[in-house]
């Protein structure tokens, strides 16, 4: 999907979609999906009556911490967003009133060093839904950057459970307003950048610059109690979801670099949660239900 779908979109049954955590489908349940693909056939080929061609909500969300299942006719269900920002180990809605940095510096080695940044506990539950965008302010000693992001979610007794990921080459920060995602008040919530050669520069050294990482689009509740952590690096995480090298060049450009991670009134880093309430959801009354 590379645009949100509004929900007063129109909608048609030959086009319907699932969504989950998965590649192709690997967790649905197989007997439960053969009967979809079983239904979809009867419909489309035999013009048999089985309802699925009149559907108004063609779109199927796993939801990720609630292990069910919702229908939609719009993806991301709400188009509104918070904004944390970074504090000292902290993520909040307060705007920092004091100058402060933070420093990565890049290495061969994966994760060399890790800046986390965690919410309070949530007083109510959330849904987790849609893209997530990370932006940094920093300053760099060298002409390229390799930035990366991660956000998870820190239960009541500490287990952190990774949710989306995403990373950033310096030279490739220039951004796509056209084809970014946007929600209330201009919020952004998915950075697009073009990825060519005519829009690529080097970074300036000692200059703060700005830096837009694009999170991949999540659907989960998060209870009450738990905490939002998001996790900056100047290198992917040993995890990351598919694999990122530098070229030579940019290797050469990142040696040695030293990256400086604004959190300032000047210059506040920020994060962009697309945080919405779980009332929002409801639940499909068709099990899809992961294999045991």
């Amino acid at each position: 999907m590379t645009d949100p779908i509004a929900s007063d979109e129109p909608v048609t049954g030959r086009c319907q979609a699932i969504v989950g955590p998965w590649t192709h489908g690997e967790h649905v349940n197989e007997a439960t999906l053969q009967a979809i693909r079983l239904e979809w056939f009867e419909t489309w080929l035999k013009d048999a009556p089985t309802g699925k061609a009149d559907t108004s909500t063609p779109l199927h969300l796993f939801e990720n911490g609630a292990s069910g299942w919702v229908d939609s006719a719009a993806r991301p269900l709400s188009s509104d967003a918070r904004t944390y920002y970074l504090g000292d180990g902290s993520l909040t809605t307060d705007k920092p009133a004091d100058r402060g940095s933070d420093t990565l510096t890049w290495s061969t080695a994966t994760a060399a060093n890790t800046l986390t940044c965690t919410t309070a506990p949530l007083t109510e539950p959330a849904l987790l839904d849609g893209p997530t965008d990370v932006t940094l302010y920093a300053r760099s000693t060298t002409p390229e950057t390799e930035l990366s992001a991660e956000l998870s979610i820190v239960a009541p007794d500490g287990t952190v459970t990774k949710q989306a990921d995403g990373i950033l080459l310096g030279s490739q920060r220039a951004l796509d307003t056209k084809e970014s995602w946007y929600g209330e008040n201009g919020t952004l919530l998915k950075p697009i950048h073009p990825f060519t050669q005519a829009s690529q520069r080097p970074v300036p050294p000692g200059e703060t610059t700005r830096y837009d990482i694009s999170l991949l689009s999540n659907f989960t509740r998060i209870p009450a109690g738990c905490h939002i952590r998001i996790s900056i690096d100047s290198r992917p995480p040993a995890d990351f979801h598919f694999p990122v090298a530098p070229t030579p060049q940019g290797s050469a450009d990142l040696a040695g670099g030293v990256h400086t991670v604004e959190r300032s009134a000047q210059a506040a880093s920020f994060v962009n949660l697309p945080l919405t309430a779980p009332s929002s959801a409801t639940p499909s009354r068709e099990d899809r239900g992961p294999s045991s």
